[in-house]
């Protein structure tokens, strides 16, 4: 089995977008999700083109890993910003026209399993403070509180076709060797019922 651990690349672009965008959701709403949409797109059909590449003679399944989704882009963040009023009607059924025949076309980029890394917002923002970038100095508690909120309202939906592990956040990782094992643990097991599933 491959597994590919993907990680997105920074762009000016990105940053730019999201200081605009924090500054003045209402302007910035649909530009910076459709952008965030299409970039992760892009970064996705990238990965796993290569991925096909180096793997053409293997006929074992692959199990790809990714820091967001598609399916999650648009269930936190999009939605979100359509539930505050941020992004027109209009606005909603492109976005939502394309994710349907997204989704239609290519079943590969459809999700199997999200860990969810748990996070009260008090404590993202003490973390998004003390990380220190610019493009996030203007990220308001209230806002991560409603995301918070999407996360919760999607994965504890019962009609999700994916399995979730939630992995409480709180918790010292780094420091404690006894909770990091009991985390590496779960995510084998997982990865091992994935791999049953493909087989």
């Amino acid at each position: 089995m491959g597994i590919l651990i993907q990680i997105f690349q920074r762009s000016t672009i990105i940053f730019v977008n999201l200081i605009l965008y924090y500054q003045d959701v209402d302007r910035w709403g649909f530009t910076f999700q459709i952008y965030a949409y299409q970039s992760r797109l892009m970064a996705w059909d990238r990965q796993l083109q290569q991925l096909l590449k180096n793997n053409q003679q293997s006929k074992e399944p692959v199990l790809v890993f990714t820091e967001r989704s598609i399916e999650s882009a648009r269930e936190l963040f999009f939605k979100l910003c359509y539930n505050d009023g941020n992004i027109s009607q209009i606005e909603y059924e492109i976005y939502e026209e394309f994710y349907q025949w997204l989704m239609n076309h290519y079943p590969q980029y459809l999700i199997d399993c999200v860990i969810y890394v748990n996070t009260p917002p008090e404590i993202c923002l003490e973390r998004l403070i003390k990380r220190g970038r610019s493009e996030e100095v203007s990220v308001p508690l209230d806002y991560l509180k409603k995301l918070h909120q999407r996360h919760e309202d999607w994965l504890s939906q019962k009609s999700n076709r994916f399995q979730t592990i939630k992995i409480d956040a709180t918790l010292n990782y780094v420091q404690d060797q006894k909770i990091k094992e009991n985390v590496r643990q779960l995510l084998v097991l997982e990865i091992q019922r994935l791999q049953k599933l493909l087989n």
